[in-house]
């Protein structure tokens, strides 16, 4: 998530010596040489669409068309939580059945999936961070999160690298658009090709850079989706870092939601 993200996120925040930028990119060298094997000492911190009109959006890579397969069990629920482990390997079959041509980096398989660490103090600020980003509260309003884990790979593609986020989380307002406040997050609620309540985001920055003209790009594209035990998954993308270069999203709105109901029904008992 970079800062203009977080902005869009929590909102412009008011003057703060907190280098969330600089923060979020230490996490994420950390994360980078955890997949590597190293060992680190942690820098603990811790922020209406139908299936129909989804199925309309197209990949553009070649990819086989993905179809939907009936429900693992048809009506069945559960009531016990998901498992960190379970969550990652439905998510690595699940991108396998709808895009069969990407591949995980650098080791073929997703991030593990690990809870939130502890929020730390810098100056007044009190930062909390997971996978999917960071927020900032204060001594007398700390920081909440209802994230019990999250992690984050990036997925190759047709040469098209993105990175992908993964959290789950315990309460359901993501699945509201009441919770979107920033003019720069387009969101709309429906059910997936399953009929698993979900909500999808676009998030896009305020604007341009200077001299650039034209529609202002997607940057991070999100769905959210109900959790057989009423927790709620969200998968997240990265486009184009800098909206100067042209790149697509390693996956479309229609597979990001196609790979977040897979997981849901492959986790279903």
């Amino acid at each position: 998530m970079t800062k203009e993200l977080f902005d869009a996120v929590v909102g412009t925040p008011s003057p703060s010596t907190v280098d969330v930028a600089a923060i979020i990119r230490r996490r994420r060298r950390i994360r980078a040489v955890r997949r590597l094997g190293i060992a680190v000492v942690p820098f603990a911190v811790s922020g209406v669409v139908t299936a129909a009109a989804l199925a309309a959006g197209g990949g553009g890579t070649g990819a086989p068309a993905y179809t939907a397969q009936p429900p693992l069990a048809t009506g069945a629920t559960t009531t016990s939580e998901p498992t960190a482990e379970g969550l990652r390997t439905a998510l690595a079959e699940a991108v396998a059945a709808v895009v069969p041509d990407a591949r995980w980096l650098p080791d073929g398989e997703p991030s593990v999936l690990e809870p939130p660490p502890p929020a730390q103090t810098h100056g007044s600020a009190i930062v909390a961070c997971d996978a999917l980003g960071c927020t900032v509260g204060s001594p007398s309003a700390p920081p909440t999160t209802d994230v019990a884990f999250s992690g984050s790979a990036d997925l190759e593609r047709a040469g098209n690298t993105g990175l992908v986020m993964v959290g789950v989380h315990t309460s359901r307002s993501l699945l509201d658009c009441g919770s979107t406040p920033s003019p720069n997050i387009t969101c709309a609620v429906g059910a997936s090709p399953h009929g698993y309540a979900m909500a999808t985001r676009d998030l896009r920055p305020s604007a341009l850079p200077d001299g650039l003209t034209g529609p202002i790009p997607v940057t991070t594209r999100k769905v959210a989706i109900e959790l057989p035990n009423g927790w709620v998954l969200e998968l997240a993308v990265n486009g184009a870092k800098d909206p100067t270069v042209p790149q697509d999203m390693v996956l479309t709105e229609t597979e990001l939601v196609a790979v977040a109901d897979e997981v849901v029904r492959r986790v279903t008992d």
